[in-house]
């Protein structure tokens, strides 16, 4: 369970970060 949430963290930060660099692209 612990791996799977770890992953998951690790998905979604790297999903903040693509975001974060989109919003910083088109602004």
């Amino acid at each position: 369970m612990k791996v799977v949430y770890f992953h998951f963290s690790l998905m979604y930060n790297n999903l903040e970060k693509t975001v974060l660099a989109i919003s910083n692209f088109w602004s």
